[in-house]
């Protein structure tokens, strides 16, 4: 099932990911990892870890998720909540998306403690740079509420069935939750329409690619992640979190602090703006972060894409 789940990645609609689900007691085995490095690269794969098993063989797993982010995919954590992994489990694997059991999202417009439990669950993911995802999504009331508690992708029957193709959104549900309910104005609206395009340089050209006082640019393995940039001196940025990677859905307020937070020597350097697989969608400057934080709007800004619920 792997094997013909990854063999379909051409037919994804373009910015779509594919996520396929590996109990942790199989993966690392011989036949996944023959099938993943077959898929190779992996970007835009997300390897759901489901919590059906206890987790455990922490290094061992640790090794083989460094293998996969390395070739360009990335960990969830399914059904958080609900199986056995917990919050150690989370600090421990730190997973690039979580996944919030639908037990926690069915009737939570109804339910004050289920709210505060997705609510820390939301925060929680961002501040270890990773996505919450609510599951099981099935009424309109549910999806205001998750959209309104800031979580910033969802899934369920309410926005769509399993099926043998991928059917898009109607245009008015999808314009409702492109709408409904994102900050517009100062420091709590998103830094998505702040993000403007810029050209990529491949990692193994990247040095004399550019001349100094050329535009800035994302410099990208071979998978198409960015793994840094190209300040405006003409001087690669790379390795770690020497750049600064971000999701559209974040405040501006919380990436203004993060961008402050870096090295001197860095602070004023382009924040890269990514999609849920880690693919960049575009740069954000930060004379126009401190635009927003102004509460004006940027000339040109418009250019960025919502992220999915909000």
């Amino acid at each position: 099932m792997l094997r013909r789940a990854l063999s379909r990645r051409p037919a994804l609609p373009e910015g779509a990911f594919l996520a396929v689900n590996v109990s942790p007691a199989v993966l690392g085995s011989p036949e996944i990892d023959e099938v993943l490095q077959a898929g190779r690269p992996l970007t835009g794969v997300i390897v759901e870890l489901t919590e059906h098993q206890p987790l455990s063989r922490s290094e061992d797993l640790a090794a083989v998720m460094a293998e996969i982010r390395e070739a360009g995919g990335l960990i969830a954590l399914d059904d958080i909540g609900a199986g056995y992994a917990g919050l150690r489990w989370l600090l421990t694997l730190g997973p690039d998306l979580i996944k919030i059991d639908r037990h926690f999202i069915d009737g939570i417009d109804q339910d004050e403690g289920k709210r505060s439990l997705v609510e820390m669950l939301g925060a929680f993911a961002g501040r270890i740079d990773a996505w919450a995802l609510a599951e099981g999504i099935e009424r309109q009331a549910e999806l205001d509420v998750v959209r309104a508690l800031g979580v910033p992708l969802g899934q369920g029957h309410l926005l769509g069935r399993p099926a043998r193709r991928w059917d898009a959104q109607p245009e008015d549900h999808a314009r409702r939750i492109r709408s409904a309910g994102t900050p517009r104005t100062g420091a709590d609206r998103t830094v998505g329409p702040l993000a403007e395009t810029a050209p990529t340089v491949s990692v193994q050209d990247v040095h004399g690619a550019r001349a100094p006082g050329a535009e800035l640019a994302v410099i990208v393995d071979g998978g198409g992640l960015p793994v840094g940039h190209i300040a405006p001196d003409g001087t690669p940025v790379l390795g770690g979190r020497s750049s600064l990677r971000v999701k559209a859905s974040e405040a501006v307020s919380e990436v203004a602090l993060r961008a402050m937070a870096r090295p001197a020597h860095r602070r004023w350097d382009p924040v890269l703006c990514v999609d849920v697989a880690g693919r960049v969608t575009g740069i954000i400057r930060l004379e126009r972060l401190i635009t927003a934080l102004a509460g004006r709007p940027s000339r040109e800004e418009g250019s960025g894409e919502a992220v999915r619920l909000r």
